[in-house]
């Protein structure tokens, strides 16, 4: 379910829930994070186990409903604005205060009426899932973590949010299973069978070995010295944890260097270090740190950054993009016909800093008063309230799916401005301002922002 949702705290009554709780069991849910001070809903859901369980298994269902049809994606968004007000409106719930007990009673009945809404479309794989006990949703998630599949540092929690659902079309892929990014019950038993002799192989005694640190092999050695003629270091961290940073030392110089590889003409420095840092550089860089099998790396986190100075002439390094690789992904691609460009879209939990971002998408334009805010993401963001005093214009561009719903917070009525099923970039002219709110969801990376439209 999306972050607004879950934080306005999904009540329902114990039996909504796949398994009953009992006093032994360990706890389970909610979709969000406890505490939740701002949230009067969410303090209730934290309180009591019972109604965590129910929210998680609420969301359970949604993000079931969401994977199956997405076409419906934009359409579901508004639904869960309308059913928060609905919620909030029918069971009189106050923002300043915590709801009496006596109030789920109405919060039970509108949400069981809702989870039914949602579970009735659902078939095959996506029903399966839905209706998969707790325990076994929160088991299913640990086990791509078992498999190297989803990061460690997820929080287990039953929430398939984005990188849950990548890594379990990774599992699929890798087993030659029907690709459809749901756990169904043939799946999920055959997760839980690889992650359990995966977890008997990693817990067999390994021979202590003493081999040549990975910073010290040729080909490690030859790729510095490689990136550093066109500006770059490249230095790793091999410890307990696998970290590689390469560091851009001037944007300008990689401008020489790439030939200003993109096709936009407006491209500025963060442009073209981005398009060609992720793409050949990055993926010259994985195959030094994978290609050498003798180095033993399974799970790096890979960190791109780039040096600029600030308004003092002082120099500073500032986050580009970052992404996750390991072994078995490595051995999954076939190098000698692989396209650098999508290097992004195999790679783990793929992700372009918010600031450098915001660079992106001012494509080297002036910066001008007219420009409000900006966002940059790749999956769900909710953004703050914002109000513009005149006309404005919602300007994006995705590299996939994208969707963007307006919210008008004083008369709370909701508008999708854009929506596209594949990779584009459009613009949505809005004649008044207001008080508002927007909501995105992609599929791939995107960036969006909002400008003031003035009269010449």
């Amino acid at each position: 379910m999306t972050a607004r949702l879950a934080r306005l705290g999904a009540l329902a009554l114990a039996s909504l829930a796949a398994v009953p709780a009992s006093a032994g069991d360990i706890p389970i849910g909610p979709s969000f994070a406890c505490p939740v001070p701002d949230d009067p809903l969410g303090q209730l859901v934290c309180k009591l186990p019972s109604l965590a369980r129910a929210d998680l298994a609420l969301v359970q269902t949604f993000q079931a409903l969401r994977m199956q049809a997405p076409a419906r994606r934009a359409a579901l968004t508004m639904e869960v604005a309308s059913f928060s007000r609905r919620l909030r409106t029918q069971c009189k719930i106050a923002d300043a205060a915590l709801p009496p007990i006596s109030a789920a009673d109405c919060i039970a009945h509108l949400y069981a009426t809702q989870r039914a809404t949602w579970l009735a479309p659902l078939a095959g794989p996506a029903r399966e899932e839905a209706e998969r006990p707790l325990e076994q949703q929160l088991a299913a998630q640990k086990a791509l973590v078992t498999l190297g599949l989803l990061d460690g540092s997820t929080r287990i929690d039953g929430v398939y949010s984005a990188p849950t659902r990548r890594a379990i079309i990774a599992f699929q892929q890798t087993e030659a299973l029907p690709v459809t990014g749901l756990l169904g019950d043939r799946d999920a038993a055959l997760l839980t069978d690889r992650a359990g002799k995966a977890a008997i192989r990693q817990a067999e005694p390994v021979a202590t070995i003493r081999p040549v640190p990975f910073e010290q092999r040729p080909g490690w050695r030859n790729l510095q010295t490689s990136l550093a003629s066109s500006g770059l270091n490249a230095t790793a961290e091999i410890g307990q944890t696998c970290t590689i940073h390469v560091a851009l030392r001037d944007p300008k110089t990689l401008a020489a260097v790439s030939q200003r590889s993109t096709s936009d003409s407006n491209a500025n420095a963060f442009d073209i270090a981005i398009h060609y840092l992720s793409g050949p550089i990055a993926t010259l860089v994985v195959h030094a740190a994978y290609g050498d099998q003798d180095a033993k790396l399974d799970r790096c986190r890979f960190a791109f950054n780039a040096f600029t100075r600030d308004l003092y002439g002082r120099d500073q390094e500032k986050p580009l993009f970052a992404f996750g690789f390991d072994r078995a992904l490595f051995d999954r691609i076939n190098w000698t016909a692989f396209d650098p460009a999508n290097l992004p879209r195999v790679a783990q939990d793929f992700a372009i800093d918010d600031d450098a971002g915001k660079q992106m998408a001012s494509n080297a334009k002036p910066q001008d008063d007219t420009r409000m805010a900006s966002w940059s993401g790749n999956a769900t963001l909710t953004t703050r309230p914002f109000h513009p005093n005149g006309p404005w214009e919602l300007q994006w561009r995705s590299e996939g799916a994208f969707t963007a719903v307006l919210h008008q917070i004083r008369s709370g009525t909701d508008k999708i401005v854009a929506q596209s099923d594949t990779a584009g970039s459009s613009s949505a002219y809005q004649p008044e301002g207001g008080d508002f709110f927007l909501e995105f969801d992609g599929t791939k990376p995107w960036q969006a922002r909002i400008v003031a439209v003035t009269s010449n």
